[in-house]
Order: structure tokens, then C-alpha cells, then sequence
């Protein structure tokens, strides 16, 4: 693959369209869908294919069925774009691409089109620690903590808990059952039962985007180690079941960002399986 176009659009002073309200609107859904076979038509004309179109990065999830739901724009969306572009490689998913709302996709209308990737993303608690406004989750979790103040107070920054009264909940529960390997690998297995069950090769199923996302701070600094091990057991469990994966990153504010060779740090490499 040489380029994923996604085309994703946010209401701006200068562009008011709201892609979730607009998905959910006949008239403004019919827009954009035709904006999506406008590029179709454009990138099928180009030699080689090097070019894959993604419908929608995180589709919106209300209403979560009907024919305004996800699924069936997305089908509609298919079939006006396989017109005009029928080779053209196509990125799929689920509501918001969460794991839990792929795998509860039917493919079957697809199974016939072989130039479609699905698509999932992967965050969980330790990788969102920081827009959490939470300080130094580590990872792999340690029960211990759950169970001391001190640590739980250091995580938890006062400002924080008054304003998410559940939040140290959620913390506990990270520590102490829903946020080891074992959980991330359990979440990557039930991709690829359900790629088996419909008979899509590992090849097109990608975890198209994920990251512990941490900018380069003092508290981020200290749990270097942590992310690291993150990075490199989600890793692993995408590979082990043949998986591609595309790597989520803010240049110049993410912690494994090298500015001196505006590419990612050595241990970055390192965790990323890159180079070797």
C-alpha cells in the first residue's frame, strides 16, 4: 500500500458540516457518499492501485440500527463506489471502529470483493491515560496499588477526581482485572475468530490506528518503560494473528518522537519491531 486516504471532516469556521449529523441526514448523507465516488473515480484512474479509500475513520453510532445506522450507509456507500471504481481497495468498519462493533458486522454482502481491508482501532485505559488527566498508570497493571492511597492519590490528581467522581473506579478496576495482556490479547483474538468465521484472510484485517497517546512531559517520562511494554505486547498480538497495523501519532508533541531525526526514538523502533 503506498497511501490510506481517510476522509474525515469535522464542523469548522469554515466548514459547518458535522459528519456525524450529516451521515444521519438523507440529504447531506447523499452528499457525501457522492463525494466518496468522486474520489473513487479519481484514485481507480491511477496506475497500480496505490491508493485505498477509507469511507469514515470512527463512523458515528447513533442511531445504532435502522437505515440510518452505520451499517447500511456503509453498504450503500460500497456499492456506489464498487460503479465507478470496482478494483479499488476500500477500507471498512464498524461504529466508531471499536472492536466490539466490528465483530458484530455481518460481512457476508462483501465476501465477494477482495479488495477490502477491515479496519479496527485499539485504545484502552492505560493508552488514554493522559486525556484522562491521569499521572503515571502503570502497565502491566499492579493490583497492589489499587488497594494504597497514596498511589491512587499520585494517579489521581485531585482536580481530576472532582471532576470524573468516577474515575478512581475505573482506575481500580484497570489495576486489578480489565487492563493486562491477557485483556489485550483476548480483544485481538475475537478479530480474528471473527475474520475465520467469515472466511477473511488476516491480510485484510488491519488495527488501523493505536497508541498509548502521551505527549513527552515529566509524568509521561516516567512511565517510559510502561508504554513501551504496551506498544510492544499490542503489537505482537496483531502480528501474531497476521495483522496489519498503522501507528497513531502526534509528530513534535508525542513522547516517541526524535525531533533530531523527525522519525520515532530508538526504543520506539525497538518496541515497534521496526528495522529488524
Amino acid at each position: 500500500m503506498g497511501v490510506l486516504l481517510n476522509l474525515d471532516y469535522w464542523p469548522n469556521q469554515y466548514d459547518p458540516v458535522d459528519a456525524d449529523k450529516a451521515m444521519v441526514n438523507p440529504s447531506t448523507r447523499a452528499a457525501l457518499i457522492r463525494a466518496q465516488v468522486t474520489l473513487a473515480a479519481h484514485f481507480a484512474a491511477s496506475p497500480g492501485h496505490r491508493v485505498a479509500l477509507e469511507f469514515r475513520s470512527e463512523p458515528h453510532c447513533v442511531p445504532t440500527s435502522g437505515p440510518n445506522s452505520w451499517p447500511p450507509i456503509q453498504l450503500a456507500t460500497w456499492k456506489a463506489v464498487r460503479q465507478v471504481a470496482p478494483r479499488l481497495p476500500l477500507v471498512l468498519t464498524g461504529c466508531r471502529a471499536v472492536i466490539d462493533k466490528v465483530v458484530a458486522l455481518d460481512p457476508t454482502p462483501y465476501l465477494g470483493d477482495p479488495n477490502i481491508i477491515w479496519s479496527f482501532h485499539y485504545y484502552d485505559f492505560f493508552s488514554g491515560q493522559e486525556f484522562q488527566k491521569l499521572r503515571s498508570v502503570p502497565f502491566p497493571p499492579r493490583p497492589d496499588l489499587a488497594n494504597s492511597v497514596g498511589a491512587m492519590n499520585q494517579m489521581v490528581p485531585t482536580a481530576t477526581a472532582a471532576g470524573n467522581p468516577r474515575i478512581a473506579a475505573q482506575l481500580k478496576s484497570y489495576l486489578t482485572t480489565d487492563g493486562g495482556s491477557a485483556t489485550m490479547q483476548r480483544k485481538i483474538d475475537s478479530v480474528a475468530e471473527w475474520a475465520r468465521h467469515y472466511g477473511i484472510p488476516a491480510s485484510h484485517v488491519s488495527m488501523n490506528e493505536w497508541a498509548p497517546v502521551l505527549t513527552n512531559r515529566p509524568e509521561s517520562q516516567a512511565i517510559r518503560p510502561d508504554e513501551l511494554r504496551w506498544i510492544a505486547t499490542l503489537r505482537g498480538d496483531a502480528e501474531q494473528h497476521g495483522f496489519s497495523w498503522a501507528y497513531w501519532t502526534l509528530p513534535i508533541q508525542d513522547l516517541n518522537y526524535d525531533p533530531s531525526t523527525k522519525f520515532f526514538r530508538k526504543d520506539t523502533q525497538t518496541a515497534l519491531g521496526l528495522g529488524q
